[in-house]
């Protein structure tokens, strides 16, 4: 874990929102989920152990993981997952309008609708986000932030922050929860979202 992180985990007391995304921008069925799973901060390390433990150490990601045929690891992380779900965890969809080849504008979409809700109803103060390995992804989500600060939507000392996974376990949470979500989504195995069934919320924006 990075020092900036660190520190960022030391300043604030509130509730932290991890997040990290699933979407499908060809064919017929296109659409964008950022789901977003909420640690409180006084367990934080207690559930990145219950990760780390559960899968030899390693960061879950649960798309290799199902390619590779560890389905009863997966499964068994995924109720993992829903048993730390405290009732605050988020789904958010939105579909990609045309013209919108990499779902930029929708990602916006639905981060302007998850910061500001969990800021006023649960009080984050802190957003973890998967980094992308494109620096132009990360870039636009901060940008996405300081437009939120600047409308009065989001408090300036509300903060946002990349990492990956192999620094964060914890972000293997909305990993779960997105692809989970997927599968319900592409009308696949439905059975892998029903863990969060009541224990997560879902968002559909039009």
């Amino acid at each position: 874990m990075g020092p900036e992180l660190q520190r960022l985990y030391r300043a604030t007391s509130a509730p932290v929102a991890f997040l990290d995304e699933s979407y499908e921008v060809e064919g017929d069925r296109t659409f964008y989920v950022l789901a977003t799973a909420v640690v409180s901060r006084d367990r934080l390390v207690e559930t990145r152990e219950a990760l780390t433990a559960h899968y030899d150490g390693e960061p879950m990601h649960a798309a290799p993981m199902f390619h590779s045929r560890e389905v009863v690891t997966l499964r068994g992380g995924i109720a993992l997952a829903a048993r730390e779900n405290d009732g605050l965890d988020l789904v958010v969809s939105a579909p990609i309008a045309p013209g919108d080849s990499l779902g930029h504008a929708a990602r916006r979409r639905c981060i302007e609708h998850i910061a500001p809700l969990l800021h006023a109803e649960d009080g984050v103060g802190l957003f973890v986000f998967d980094q992308h390995r494109e620096a132009e992804y990360n870039r636009r989500d901060r940008f996405t932030f300081g437009d939120l600060r600047r409308a009065g939507r989001l408090p300036r000392d509300v903060t946002e922050h990349h990492a990956r996974p192999s620094a964060e376990p914890l972000l293997g949470l909305p990993d779960l929860l997105a692809w989970a979500y997927r599968q319900r989504l592409m009308g696949r195995d439905r059975s892998w979202f029903t863990p969060f069934e009541n224990a997560a919320r879902v968002h559909e924006l039009g």
